[in-house]
């Protein structure tokens, strides 16, 4: 399985469900605006996610992540698909309007919150994976 652009190296499965996964990322949308998180440890911008704690299903860690690292009350939320970096982790991918952005709360690897057009720059991780993935959102 192919991934939707040029420059991302993971194989993303659209529209698939994998029989297990431990993380979520959330591609979050506010307005029609991208949100996206200060990493203050790593520097960079990018989307919530994180890994799920217990038996969550997959809509309560990405409602949870969502908050915890942009502030975010989602409303809206779909499945996108999973991406899979081998011996590491297995991430589904979850698209999600926000339907109100709280402060950022405190204790968290975020230190600041940003809601850009298009995305921003300075990236965490420049690996290609969110293009692939707004792209394939755009065409849907």
């Amino acid at each position: 399985m192919r991934p939707m652009h040029p420059e991302c190296n993971l194989p993303i499965r659209f529209g698939e469900f994998p029989e297990a996964w431990d993380s979520v990322l959330v591609v979050l949308f506010h307005e029609g605006r991208l949100v996206l998180g200060l990493n203050g440890t790593r520097g960079g911008w990018e989307f919530p996610g994180g890994h799920r704690e217990g038996q969550e299903h997959w809509q309560e860690t990405a409602r949870r992540e969502a908050w915890e690292e942009a502030g975010a009350i989602v409303g809206e939320l779909t499945h996108v698909g999973y991406y899979e970096i081998p011996g590491r982790h297995t991430t589904l991918i979850a698209h999600a309007i926000a339907s109100r952005l709280d402060e950022l709360p405190a204790g968290f690897e975020m230190v600041d919150r940003g809601v850009f057009d298009e995305l921003p720059g300075n990236l965490t991780f420049d690996d290609g994976l969110y293009e692939a993935i707004l792209h394939r959102l755009r065409d849907a």
